[in-house]
């Protein structure tokens, strides 16, 4: 395994919650990384630091608080305003890394910040580690698979699109996958109750961390930012 590089930003996954799904790249890195830095929400929750706690000593540790707004360019503005703790880094010639729950390719905070220190700082490389995806894991612990032949996979982030946009893709696909489902929960009942009846229903929550949930109904499902439901096609449907 080769020692991080300077001038590098490093993005980590550090998968659903559970240090022991953390891959052995990101846990090497992490335990070398001079700079790791961690999300934290502007409504305090705090996924990763439980994580990097097990792996980051806390001197080398700094928190980034993230921005919580819908739209994507008002995101963007916020992470330009939050990167300068990594930018000085990078330019003091320290080894960085930032962390994100799940993995950085997967609506991840890493993305805004990975772009908003390219803009301000040109010629930063961007290295991902890849991370265990929730939805895997989650799949994982239903023993049983989200694909297989020639199923295709719909992957959306529940709170951020209407209920056509979910119907659009379960005419196209034969599993949906639901992220950050908590406040599209009721709107998601709706689909299930309606357009959608027959669909199995697979809810997770808190996946890997204190708290964690599954079950074959959304019976009981509350506002938790950290779930996901997967949604699936009875088999003896058509398109």
């Amino acid at each position: 395994m080769s020692e991080p590089r300077s001038g590098v930003l490093y993005g980590v996954g550090l998968g659903p919650g559970d240090p022991d799904l953390l891959t052995l790249r990101a846990a090497g890195l992490l335990r070398s990384l001079e700079v790791v830095a961690v999300p934290r929400s502007e409504r305090g929750t705090d996924i990763s630091g439980a994580v990097v706690a097990t792996f980051v000593d806390e001197a080398r540790v700094v928190t980034l608080t993230t921005p919580m707004p819908v739209d994507a360019t008002a995101v963007g503005r916020g992470w330009r305003g939050r990167v300068a703790p990594l930018i000085a880094a990078l330019d003091a010639g320290r080894t960085v890394g930032m962390v994100t729950d799940g993995d950085p390719s997967l609506f991840s905070t890493f993305a805004h910040a990975a772009s908003a220190v390219r803009e301000l700082r040109p010629q930063t490389e961007v290295v991902i580690i890849p991370g265990v995806p929730s939805f895997c894991a989650a799949a994982a612990v239903e023993a049983r698979p989200l694909l297989v032949g020639a199923d295709r996979l719909a992957l959306l982030p529940a709170s951020r699109v209407d209920n056509d946009v979910m119907l659009a893709a379960m005419a196209n696909a034969d599993t949906v996958v639901l992220l950050k489902a908590g406040a599209a929960i009721d709107r998601i009942r709706s689909v299930l109750d309606g357009p959608a009846r027959g669909w199995s229903v697979r809810y997770a929550r808190r996946i890997g961390l204190p708290g964690e949930e599954h079950r074959d109904s959304l019976d009981g499902a509350g506002d938790d930012y950290m779930s996901l439901v997967i949604l699936r096609r009875p088999r003896e449907a058509t398109r």
